[in-house]
């Protein structure tokens, strides 16, 4: 979700050279809506505070969900803190069972944390607590618990874990300085602060 352009290298017939570590979530825009799939989540800056609604969302796929998916949504973050308390608070549902929430660290990957929530659990929040890797990307699912339709808020405590990290300065590169055309070399720079992806050029 980080992206960072490094300086093209000397020789001409380096640039351009774009290489992607892995794919990259796009930020969101201005007035943006979850998801409906993990892999099409865009990153959002801050969403605690955040209310929405389960309505209109299809069933979705989620690897290894602790329930069933019915209407299931997804909001993507870069983690600012090494922990997280995510509450999930449903209101206005139509069949009175509320919601269900987990958090993933890859869309491939079973869940780091996950709440089914209950039958009749409208008024009881769902609620997950997990350790988060500083500058990574991670993805909430929500979903209305059996199908449920219900508005909902977010609360993210502490509320900095969803924010956007600082991004640290790129160090000097690694790597040679000239190579012959149609040569192979490898590059380098120490890892930056905030930084989970970097493009190459």
């Amino acid at each position: 979700a980080r992206l960072m352009w490094l300086p093209c290298l000397a020789a001409a017939f380096f640039c351009p050279i774009v290489a992607y570590s892995q794919t990259i979530p796009v930020a969101c825009g201005a007035g943006a809506s979850p998801a409906v799939a993990c892999d099409q989540a865009c990153i959002f800056c801050n969403f605690d505070g955040y209310v929405g609604s389960t309505f209109g969302y299809p069933s979705g796929k989620a690897v290894d969900f602790c329930g069933t998916l019915e209407n299931v949504q997804w909001l993507g973050f870069i983690a600012g803190k090494d922990k997280a308390t995510f509450t999930i608070q449903s209101f206005n549902c139509l069949g009175g069972n509320g919601v269900q929430v987990a958090l993933y660290n890859d869309c491939t990957s079973k869940p780091l944390a996950c709440d089914k929530g209950e039958e009749k659990g409208e008024n009881k929040p769902v609620s997950i607590t997990v350790n988060l890797s500083p500058g990574s990307n991670y993805f909430l699912l929500i979903d209305g618990y059996a199908g449920d339709q219900c508005e909902f808020s977010v609360d993210v405590s502490p509320k900095e874990a969803v924010y956007e990290p600082p991004l640290g300065v790129v160090g000097a590169i690694s790597g040679p300085t000239q190579l012959c055309p149609g040569a192979t070399a490898n590059f380098s720079v120490q890892p930056v602060s905030g930084a989970s992806a970097y493009i190459w050029s």
